[in-house]
């Protein structure tokens, strides 16, 4: 295969990117699908955005647990609860009312608190139930439910340990209800139904062939580990009173959506033409691979899910701005390169290979500073920085990669020397 002809394979390797991006990408279009696996493409956007709920908990603590662990505890407890809702990722923050600790809730896109309220739960929401509805046992009577394995056949299983109260609760209903389900309940929903096989009366059971169907030894011990997970996080560590409820509005309003979308447009056009007027063809392959860069961060966002706010937006801005400068060091290369006499083939190659180390150094540190914010950051501080970390590598992918296929195709075109001007 000749080199011509690889070039060609590479760009339109390019353009099947840009179509399957543009189709993906664009508002309302198809849920992506491979066999059984489906990721849904739909655009979570903050409730700076579009407004929502926010309800704000008090702890109730009087257990001896130290106020620190017990919020860490009802943090967990409460984000599993609402990452379950399929609605944008909430915002759970810590806080202090008087000298309580609290935690302020946020639910994008619910506008009614009540709505957001029955969809959080009440504070013990766990509990085992005989087949015919009777609460048997709650949650806060668990005191550990964790992974083993059975020392026969090795299969994972779930260990259950019961309080005092809860052991005597249990041995009573299992021993009315051998040869029946037990139903484990989370928030008015099964997740297990295990079959009583003996009374219980030591506060030790064991729930078995939760993975039986799995595909896999690995598969099924996830199953198991998820049971669990489930059983630990189903009741609060301590009491919390919801002191507050209330609808958030959109802190910005569809005009001033309307005007940021207008002004991002009319930028993003300054830029393509000034790289135009800057580097000629050159500048034109740059701009087709910024709208490609666009559509795959809008398909990206949309897939992974990461809810827009305006923070994610400035993210999403800067590392535009990352990805244009890219450019720019690799064509001020190559234009340095054609000053010293090399075809315009050398002189891309020279152009990619030396602004490579720039490159890469310059988007590692805003890597490792974008990393920070989301280690330390909460909110929308850590919707910032992973759509900035997600920008620079989209970008320097469009910027290296995608660029790099394209100029190297036209190379051997009659557009060759007009590529880049020296």
């Amino acid at each position: 295969m000749s080199y011509r002809q690889k070039r060609l394979i590479n760009f339109l390797l390019v353009i099947i990117v840009f179509v399957a991006a543009a189709v993906y990408a664009r508002p309302g279009g198809p849920d992506f699908k491979l066999g059984k696996w489906q990721r849904e493409i739909r655009l979570h956007k903050g409730l700076d955005l579009v407004g929502g709920a926010q309800l704000v908990y008090q702890l109730q603590n009087s257990s001896g647990q130290s106020d620190a662990e017990a919020l860490d505890q009802v943090v967990e407890v409460m984000r599993l609860r609402v990452d379950a809702l399929g609605v944008s990722e909430p915002v759970i923050a810590k806080a202090i009312i008087g000298t309580s600790p609290a935690i302020i809730i946020e639910l994008p896109g619910i506008a009614d608190p009540a709505t957001a309220r029955a969809t959080i739960g009440d504070t013990a929401q766990l509990t085992f139930q005989t087949i015919d509805g009777v609460v048997a046992v709650s949650g806060k009577d668990v005191k550990q439910a964790s992974v083993s394995f059975d020392q026969t056949t090795q299969a994972p299983q779930v260990q259950l340990q019961f309080n005092p109260e809860g052991t005597a609760a249990f041995a009573q209903a299992t021993a009315a209800n051998i040869g029946q389900p037990i139903l484990i309940v989370l928030d008015n929903r099964i997740i297990s139904a295990p079959t009583v096989q003996t009374a219980i009366t030591d506060g030790n059971a064991v729930i078995t062939g939760i993975g039986d169907g799995a595909p896999s030894r690995t598969a099924a011990i996830t199953e198991v580990t998820k049971l669990a997970r489930q059983i630990n996080s189903g009741a609060l560590p301590v009491p919390v009173k919801l002191v507050q409820e209330r609808s958030v509005g959109a802190t910005l309003g569809q005009s001033t959506v309307r005007n940021s979308i207008f002004a991002g447009a009319i930028g993003f056009g300054v830029i393509m033409a000034l790289m135009i007027i800057l580097y000629g063809w050159a500048g034109v392959v740059t701009s087709f691979t910024l709208v490609i860069y666009g559509l795959l961060m809008v398909l990206l966002i949309q897939a992974i899910p990461i809810t827009v706010t305006l923070a994610g937006i400035a993210g999403l801005i800067l590392s535009l701005g990352v990805t244009v400068d890219a450019n720019v060091l690799i064509y001020e290369r190559v234009k340095e390169e054609l000053r010293h006499g090399i075809e315009m083939r050398q002189a891309l190659r020279h152009g990619f290979t030396k602004a490579w180390n720039s490159i890469r150094d310059a988007n590692l540190s805003s890597v490792i500073t974008a990393s920070i914010l989301f280690w330390f950051g909460t909110g929308p501080i850590r919707g910032f920085a992973v759509i900035l970390i997600l920008g620079v590598a989209v970008g320097i992918f469009c910027a290296v990669t995608l660029n790099r296929i394209i100029m190297e195709y036209l190379s051997v075109t009659k557009f060759a020397n007009k590529l880049v001007r020296p």
